[in-house]
């Protein structure tokens, strides 16, 4: 796998926004594939009330040909969704998660699922039952690879003692967001995929601040002509190899600057100072 394909693009923001901008989805869209970015990540709860599978349907009219032509993964989820009052349910029974998995199949257009996530575990249903439900029509040949996503330590164990689960998405971020299960995916060799992984919106704003503020940080972005934002994302890359950065890029131009900074090399005293300097965890109160 090459460096740049370690970069999903994640379609949230466009498919959760009232209006999205079809015309600004597929000039992204362009841009990622041009930058050599070939993964991308929806979900069937990235819809405006009311209408599930909006992000899919969004995704599937960017992409076009690319995706027939095979020039394109698609990752999906499902047993979530938004209500028309905006609110979102988490079912994940078997039967559910079959016709969330036939819907997706026929708005993405496709016969396979490159890819497909148990969105949230559900309190009401064992792991096992949804984990196993999801093998089996990856047994029927409806998806290539099993994921989970939002899970702890031991939910990732059940999951895998109930088939075969290729890869976890889960929230990692150089913004003081840390996750034990992505040492665990390094044991097990599973693909890690760090959602939010600039640490939300106001993200990139913070990264540019911590740059400005720390004056060996600045030097450092200074060496390698990267920005904040950049150096975030060299960081995430640089914790492992199971380590996928799920972007939030909403422009041409971040897409292209997102790839930009997978090709940044950061040595052991780089990554020493960035870690000095990284803000904390918030504690745990629960």
């Amino acid at each position: 796998m090459s460096r740049v394909s370690r970069l999903v693009l994640g379609t949230a923001r466009w498919a959760l926004a009232a209006r999205p901008d079809r015309a600004l989805l597929s000039a992204t869209v362009a841009a990622a594939l041009d930058a050599g970015i070939d993964r991308f990540d929806t979900a069937r709860a990235y819809s405006p009330p009311g209408r599930p599978g909006e992000g899919e349907r969004l995704l599937a009219e960017a992409l076009g040909p690319h995706a027939r032509a095979g020039r394109a993964r698609v990752a999906t989820k499902g047993g979530h969704w938004r209500r028309p009052d905006g609110s979102f349910a988490v079912d994940a029974r078997p039967a559910t998660l079959r016709s969330h998995v036939e819907a997706s199949l026929r708005v993405l257009d496709t016969e396979r699922l490159d890819r497909y996530f148990l969105h949230w575990p559900d309190p009401a249903v064992p792991l096992a039952e949804s984990i196993g439900a999801l093998a089996d029509l990856r047994t029927a040949g409806l998806i290539a690879e099993v994921g989970v996503c939002n899970v702890g330590v031991a939910q990732l164990e059940a999951a895998c003692a109930a088939g075969p689960v290729a890869a976890v998405q889960n929230r990692l971020a150089y913004l003081g967001v840390d996750d034990p299960v992505r040492e665990r995916c390094a044991v097990l060799g599973l693909e890690y995929e760090a959602y939010s992984s600039l640490g939300g919106p106001d993200g990139p704003g913070r990264l540019e601040e911590l740059t400005r503020r720390e004056p060996r940080v600045a030097a450092l972005a200074a060496r390698l002509g990267a920005t904040g934002a950049q150096l975030a994302l060299a960081w995430l890359l640089a914790q492992g190899a199971e380590v996928v950065p799920v972007l939030g890029a909403g422009r041409e131009g971040s897409v292209r600057a997102s790839a930009a900074a997978a090709t940044l090399t950061l040595v052991a005293d780089d990554l020493a100072l960035l870690d000095e300097v990284r803000p904390r965890p918030a504690p745990d109160t629960a």
